[in-house]
């Protein structure tokens, strides 16, 4: 049986300008108000459109529902981005805002009080509320604040897509090869330090851990990043212009944390 079925997803008018030819192809309507999009597929993997995972990466949000497939039940996720370069999803099953009778019966055979079924129903029904603000509140200022606050390769991917400059995502964190090597080099402007590690076999660095190293030494300008591809290595880049630090000393410290990230070293307790 095929795992292809009926699938659509609603979005901010603004983010088809990050998926190239989205907006020349068929399955896009536009809303009434102008202010979201919806994409439809007949023929969607899993019941999920194509263009979820470009959002995946990019961290727009959406909402996005399947059909009900013979024994695949509908589902809706939500994706929205949060504060410090985080994002939130829930999916949510058809059926799951049905609260069983029997639970409600068990409850009372158990001495609940009316209010305690209450308050059971309204938390059962607030864990699978869809995800706010809605769609059509979220504006393209708002997500590129969000995108501030992820690594430099990532917004320069961001940047390069909304600009035209880019034809496909890829993977956001990836600085594609341009002849870098280790030791001095200069990049976007800057002339630094480039020092790179292989990541260990089974070891994943996740875009947060990326994130989460640049958030670390964003004071100091450096900058962390996967080179040539999503299974390069993963390169440190230290700027020579750092105010009051020692670039020797800078470049230990980021290259200790580069080699903890990519299991090359265990992190001290």
């Amino acid at each position: 049986m095929s795992d292809r079925y009926y699938g659509e997803v609603y979005f901010p008018e603004w983010a088809v300008k990050y998926v190239l030819g989205l907006k020349d192809g068929s399955g896009l309507e536009l809303s009434p108000d102008s202010k979201t999009y919806c994409f439809e597929e007949d023929e969607a993997r899993d019941g999920v459109p194509w263009v979820c995972d470009v959002f995946d990466k990019l961290g727009i949000p959406y909402d996005c529902a399947s059909a009900e497939y013979y024994e695949y039940r509908g589902e809706t996720k939500y994706l929205r981005f949060r504060k410090g370069g985080k994002l939130d999803e829930l999916v949510v099953t058809d059926g799951d805002e049905l609260v069983e009778a029997r639970d409600i019966l068990n409850m009372i055979s158990e001495g609940k009080s009316l209010s305690d079924v209450k308050a059971w129903c309204q938390k059962t029904l607030d864990q699978i509320a869809p995800l706010t603000p809605p769609l059509e509140q979220i504006s393209e200022a708002d997500y590129l604040a969000w995108v501030k606050e992820k690594a430099w390769v990532f917004q320069k991917s961001v940047q390069e897509l909304r600009e035209g400059r880019r034809e496909a995502v890829g993977d956001p964190y990836v600085l594609p090869d341009s002849g870098l090597d280790v030791g001095t080099v200069t990049i976007d402007g800057l002339s630094g330090l480039l020092v790179t590690r292989p990541v260990v076999m089974g070891r994943a660095v996740t875009g947060e851990m990326l994130d989460q190293a640049e958030s670390r030494f964003r004071s100091d300008e450096c900058r962390f990043f996967r080179m040539g591809s999503s299974y390069g290595p993963v390169g440190a880049f230290v700027p020579f212009r750092v105010d009051k630090k020692s670039i020797a000393n800078l470049t230990i410290t980021a290259t200790d944390w580069l080699e903890v990230m990519t299991g090359n070293r265990k992190e001290a307790v």
